[in-house]
């Protein structure tokens, strides 16, 4: 099958010259009288035969092949096959001639005599032969074989008198899209591949981890054969075995038709079973793409797509703009470290690029943070440097921990330590400290300064009590996490990350799995990663040997407490007198003060007056019990 529609140089219809439409209707009515000739027994039926024969051979000559022909080529159809889909094609347009079935077609076509021509004729007609496996023709059943009917179907018809018309179950079900630029180092699997695919079963597969161009590479392995590639929805296949063997045998007709391989996903829902069933049914080239191979396909020939590096991303995106935009390569380096996207994302940002590396990078971001969307609770930041109220010792971190993310690229491309560093190019952190001291806002700050995202997640949605069920959930997370473009915010570290213990029964064993599981993830991890936890000293200690920084946050001082009642209260809010240093004195974080701040800010409203003393000292009140503390005055 993959033989026939290489040597076809392009679909039926497709970059006809205009004159072709009237050549071939001039040919097909020379075929359609001569049908109604043989039918009604006239006596010049062979030169109306050797008209419509030579009429076909002078397309032929000029290399633009009659439709008819040309479907021969496509399907290898016989002459005799040919002269079937005329009579086929006579019965539904010539008024007067009625139904066809196979005893008028062994009546017209011009076939030879004898018995035994009369049964390799027949075989012509069964559920194999090309007429029926590629649903050019529709036969109903009947006791007696030879009065069986038969249509050619009207997808096949319309192609006959030149006109495009595409199944619309078929065009649902399959997706066409730029796939992108291919990265140097696959060119070796295309290579590979084409030398060990099978033209009589044509298949391939590529196994790697998504964004690792298998979709590139599967677009770069079909254009060698001449073909172009559309992927199968999975989701579009009947479920009934029956009506899914019919919607193969026209996903085939169609696919030599408009000259493309087939792609299937096998990561996708249904993707496998989908997969499986391509494999055994399909005559096309079929390429499969997916994280680990399927196990009924170890015939077909396999190319490993690693992950891509920054270098390759940086080849890529200057691939996809090609000038289109004027972005910087050292903007462009940063771009291709910080965002793992695949070819196909590049393309699709490439051709929407702005001559602006901040525009190319937001555009970045916001295609990496849908991964992670239900997964966690996106907080948008709001907060800089200048709104947070920390120790210099601590601040000093937070701008390291900025650098490493900032200049990552720097050290790790031109710097050399990407060669040194074994795994996780990324950066972890741990903020400690009581609750209210400011760990959230730390994130948020950092999230801020990068122009990146913050993801908390959400400890509800991802521990499961269901064995393996977390780590699964975890899994998601940070293969969503990975693609970067985000930061990710661990909050109540402690509830995952806490220290395992001596295994006892299975429980204890799992919970220990899921550590360790935890362990090789955070190791690995390419990004920034925050955990935040109240108790520090319940972490487990393998934990705190693989972060990079472990910042601790204390408790504020006075003079911290002064300038957080300083910035607590907005422009917009109009405030009486307030004694800043007496509100220090106040036993608070900066949490209880925004508390604090926002209750006074209420109970002045109440007044229709500005925030007082007194509206803070009650408010105060109401803080230090709901902290089972006593308020204790102003000392």
């Amino acid at each position: 099958m993959l033989n026939t529609v290489i040597n076809a140089q392009e679909s039926i219809w497709e970059d006809r010259p205009a004159h072709w439409f009237s050549t071939n209707a001039a040919t097909m009515a020379l075929g359609l009288s001569w049908i109604s000739a043989r039918l009604a027994g006239a006596d010049d039926t062979g030169a109306i035969r050797d008209a419509y024969d030579a009429a076909r051979r002078r397309q032929i000559n000029a290399g633009e092949p009659a439709s008819i022909d040309r479907l021969g080529d496509l399907f290898s159809l016989a002459p005799f096959d040919l002269d079937v889909l005329l009579l086929g094609c006579a019965a539904q347009l010539v008024q007067g001639i009625g139904r066809a079935d196979l005893q008028m077609a062994f009546a017209v076509c011009e076939t030879i005599e004898p018995p035994e021509a009369r049964f390799l004729a027949l075989a012509r007609f069964s559920p194999d032969a090309p007429l029926r496996r590629f649903r050019l023709i529709e036969i109903s059943d009947s006791a007696v074989l030879l009065q069986s009917r038969f249509a050619v179907d009207e997808r096949v018809l319309r192609l006959l008198l030149g006109e495009d018309q595409r199944v619309a179950a078929i065009d649902q079900a399959l997706e066409a899209d730029d796939y992108g630029p291919l990265p140097e180092q696959n060119l070796k699997i295309v290579d590979y591949l084409c030398a060990s695919v099978d033209i009589a079963r044509p298949a391939a597969a590529l196994v790697g981890a998504a964004r690792s161009a298998r979709r590139a590479t599967a677009a770069a392995l079909a254009r060698r054969f001449g073909l172009g590639i559309r992927t199968l929805l999975p989701r579009f296949l009947p479920s009934d075995p029956g009506e899914r063997r019919d919607f193969i045998a026209l996903l085939e007709r169609e696919a030599a038709i408009g000259r493309f391989s087939l792609l299937v996903d096998i990561d996708e829902a249904d993707g496998r079973l989908a997969g499986e069933d391509m494999l055994r049914g399909f005559s096309g080239f079929i390429i499969i793409i997916g994280k680990r191979p399927l196990e009924t396909a170890r015939h077909v020939p396999t190319g490993d797509c690693r992950p891509l590096a920054a270098p390759d991303r940086l080849f890529l995106w200057k691939t996809a703009l090609d000038g289109k935009a004027t972005v910087p390569e050292n903007d462009l380096l940063e771009i291709a470290e910080h965002f793992a996207l695949g070819p196909r994302e590049i393309a699709r940002l490439a051709r929407e690029a702005v001559d602006a590396a901040s525009a190319l990078w937001d555009a970045c971001r916001s295609v990496t943070s849908r991964d992670l969307l239900g997964l966690s609770e996106r907080i948008v930041p709001r907060f800089g440097f200048a709104d947070i109220v920390l120790p210099p010792r601590v601040l000093a971190l937070l701008h390291a921990i900025e650098a490493q993310v900032r200049f990552k690229s720097r050290v790790l491309g031109p710097g050399g330590f990407a060669g040194q560093l074994a795994r996780g190019h990324g950066t972890t952190a741990l903020f400690a400290g009581p609750s209210g001291v400011g760990k959230t806002m730390a994130a948020e700050v950092l999230a801020h300064s990068l122009k990146l995202d913050l993801f908390r997640i959400d400890l509800s949605s991802v521990v499961s009590k269901y064995i393996g069920e977390t780590e699964r959930n975890l899994r998601q997370v940070f293969d969503a996490a990975e693609a970067g473009g985000c930061v990710l915010f661990f909050d109540e570290a402690d509830a995952l990350f806490g220290k395992r213990t001596e295994v006892k029964d299975s429980h204890d064993r799992y919970a220990n799995l899921e550590i360790s599981y935890l362990l090789q993830r955070m190791e690995a991890f390419s990004g920034l990663a925050i955990l935040a936890t109240n108790l520090k000293n319940n972490l487990d200690p393998a934990f705190l040997r693989r972060l990079r920084y472990v910042v601790d946050i204390p408790f504020p001082d006075a003079a911290e407490r002064e300038a957080m009642w300083r910035r607590a209260f907005p422009a917009g809010t109009l405030t009486d007198d307030l004694d800043y240093q007496k509100l220090s004195r106040l036993d608070f974080t900066g949490g209880n003060i925004s508390v604090v701040a926002v209750n006074a800010a209420y109970l002045s409203a109440a007044e229709d007056c500005a925030v007082g003393m007194r509206h803070i000292e009650r408010a105060a009140r109401a803080e230090f019990r709901k902290l089972d503390r006593d308020f204790g005055g102003w000392a």
